[in-house]
């Protein structure tokens, strides 16, 4: 089961094995490699998405049985509500939740129309906020779990032509800092993770055909961020970012702002 940190606050293992595990945006990429990752290490998993036939195909393709398939509109907040309560039912209660399910567009600001704004919004922030507000009450009554949410190193450095997602990731970034300050002591741990550029169908948007080639090219495979965000949860951290050396941009952008700024305008 998920044991947490108590009241002292310090870190301490989290036991993956025989959780039941919720992975939002399963059908593909990171979240299926997640998936793949926790029923490994012994959880039971919740495949959730909009695709049926890839959600029943990975959980044909975990073994033992250990995952379900879940079809579900993360955009919709009723279905969100309705599809945790059919994971209760079926598996049990939710003590790992992956909010992993996002979208792009690679447009600036002013090309960027209302109906791409509902879509990031709503797939990269407020999917996560209603998962979260739907399987936190169980959590906090056993007084265990962990809350994961997959942002993006986007969501701690503006990127150019990714001025509605970085809003997005930066304001799920901001989520997850306060939830574990307000979940300190209550037995739920809240990791933020960042992944760089990951090699998944995000890029199938027509928008990212002018993407620079050169970025594309650093793309690292979705299973290495899935390894990552597990080894996090086991040791209870509050984020992660992968690759690690993007952690360096971070500490630049907040020492020396300036320059960090003039680097960005020349390179990014």
């Amino acid at each position: 089961m998920v044991a947490n940190p108590g009241a002292a606050g310090e870190n301490a293992a989290v036991e993956i094995a025989g959780t039941i595990a919720l992975v939002t945006g399963a059908s593909s990429g990171i979240g299926a490699s997640t998936a793949r990752a926790l029923a490994a290490a012994g959880a039971r998993v919740a495949l959730v998405a909009r695709r049926a036939d890839r959600l029943d195909a990975l959980a044909a393709e975990i073994a033992d049985g250990r995952a379900a398939s879940f079809v579900c509109d993360v955009r919709d907040p009723r279905q969100i509500e309705a599809t945790v309560a059919a994971i209760g039912a079926r598996l049990g209660p939710v003590d790992i939740l992956v909010n992993n399910a996002g979208v792009g567009r690679y447009l600036g600001f002013l090309e960027s129309g209302p109906e791409d704004v509902a879509t990031i919004f709503e797939t990269n922030l407020y999917a996560a906020l209603h998962f979260s507000r739907a399987a936190l009450p169980g959590m906090l009554a056993r007084r265990r779990g962990h809350v994961v949410n997959v942002a993006s190193i986007a969501g701690r450095i503006g990127s150019r032509n990714h001025t509605i997602y970085c809003a997005a990731k930066f304001a799920l970034a901001g989520f997850s800092e306060s939830l574990a300050l307000e979940l300190d002591g209550s037995g739920v741990g809240v990791t933020l993770v960042n992944p760089g550029i990951v090699d998944t169908a995000f890029f199938d948007h027509g928008s990212f055909a002018a993407f620079p080639a050169s970025a594309r090219a650093r793309a690292i495979p979705p299973e290495r961020v899935a390894a990552a965000l597990v080894r996090a949860v086991r040791r209870d951290l509050p984020e992660v970012t992968v690759p690690a050396i993007y952690t360096l941009g971070t500490l630049f952008k907040a020492a020396a702002p300036r320059i960090f700024s003039r680097v960005m305008r020349r390179f990014a």
